[in-house]
């Protein structure tokens, strides 16, 4: 069960009363992942912080197969089809490393990222490359462009963005299984 006690070692972002006010308002001393999970007066980043929290609490190499999985679910935004099959295999690689003896896992590891922030880097030249070259073109094209789409695509973005923290906290809760009732 989540505590205020489990809360504060977590390092939740409220403060006392309002671990206080909460757990008061569900009429509870501590509450299971599920409840936390399917309450609406909280925000769905703070579901999922918990939820994760609580993940990470149990069992650290399932949250990072988690956050691997949650990871996967977003590859189709990692650019072209070679940035998302380089994307993919990176993933697949943090994967691999969570099979190693733990000895071996933070070399792994730092190996795996250095070439993740290679591919970052490169992929993050030839776009502000892309975005000048557009922006020299026809700079109040572009500016009205955006300025016609900027409420449209947040609003979009907005709503993509609960959809996908939804489907996070969805997740969240198979990987936790039966603990998602308490543990």
């Amino acid at each position: 069960m989540i505590t205020k006690k489990l809360l504060k070692e977590w390092g939740a972002c409220w403060s006392d009363e309002q671990i206080d006010t909460y757990l008061k308002s569900a009429k509870r001393k501590s509450v299971s992942p599920r409840h936390v999970a399917q309450d609406t007066t909280i925000s769905l980043d703070d579901r999922l912080w918990v939820l994760c929290k609580t993940l990470a609490h149990l069992s650290e190499p399932c949250a990072r197969y988690f956050a691997i999985e949650c990871a996967q679910t977003v590859a189709h935004l990692a650019g072209d089809e070679g940035d998302q099959a380089q994307y993919l295999g990176l993933l697949n690689q943090l994967c691999e490393i969570e099979d190693l003896p733990e000895q071996d896992r933070d070399a792994a590891r730092a190996a795996a990222w250095a070439a993740a922030w290679d591919a970052a880097r490169a992929a993050a030249l030839d776009v502000a490359w892309a975005a000048a070259r557009a922006a020299a073109l026809d700079v109040a094209w572009d500016a009205a462009w955006a300025a016609a789409w900027a409420a449209a695509r947040a609003a979009a973005w907005a709503a993509a963005w609960d959809v996908a923290l939804t489907a996070a906290i969805d997740r969240a809760l198979i990987w936790l299984g039966d603990f998602a009732e308490g543990f």
